[in-house]
């Protein structure tokens, strides 16, 4: 069985391999700090790239999502 920690593939593997549970998730992780959300046009990509090497230099994390759209 092939285990990976993203979504999709996870999935993929669970719905052809294996029986699939549902869990619901009624209420946030306790501790859980608020999260900043952010969009920015392409011109703004070296300020962007600037700032996220500062954040991580500072020990912060960042997850940057690039949607695909066809």
């Amino acid at each position: 069985l092939v285990m990976t920690a993203t979504p999709i593939p996870r999935t993929l593997v669970l719905t052809a391999f294996g029986d699939m549970d549902v869990s619901k998730l009624t209420e946030k992780p306790a501790g859980r700090q608020p999260i900043r959300t952010v969009t920015l046009p392409l011109e703004r990509l070296d300020e962007l790239v600037g700032r996220m090497r500062d954040s991580v230099a500072d020990g912060q994390k960042i997850y940057w999502i690039c949607p695909l759209v066809e």
